[in-house]
Order: structure tokens, then sequence, then C-alpha cells
């Protein structure tokens, strides 16, 4: 993989990342408004858990990138 090509992945999966981040925020807002708003609340941790990851191997990618 190119530099620039690791350099767009990259960037896509911080894109990725942001908008998970403001999904959760506004399922929280919004939560109650839905039908079976208790079921999202409770399976919000476990998006952001993930998300949490996403941003961790984005982070290790940097790293091996720049060894």
């Amino acid at each position: 993989m190119t530099s620039d090509n690791l350099a767009g992945l990259e960037s896509s999966l911080m894109d990725l990342h942001l908008s998970v981040n403001r999904l959760i925020e506004v399922m929280q807002e919004h939560a109650g408004t839905l039908d079976r708003g208790d079921e999202v609340l409770d399976k919000l941790p476990l998006l952001d858990y993930y998300n949490g990851e996403l941003l961790r191997n984005i982070h290790d990618m940097r790293e091996r990138g720049d060894a």
C-alpha cells in the first residue's frame, strides 16, 4: 500500500470514527422518542467500545507508518 493510500485510509477511518461518535450522541439525545429507546441505550456502550477500538487501530496504523 502506498503512503497516499494509507493516508486516505486513515482519513476515511477517522471520518467513520467521528461519524459514529456523532451517531451515539444523537441516539442518546433522542432515545426517549423511540419505541425501543431503552434497548437502544443498552447497546450504545458496545457501539462506543468498538468505536474506541477503531480509534486505537487508527493510532496503531499511524505508528507503524511512522516507523
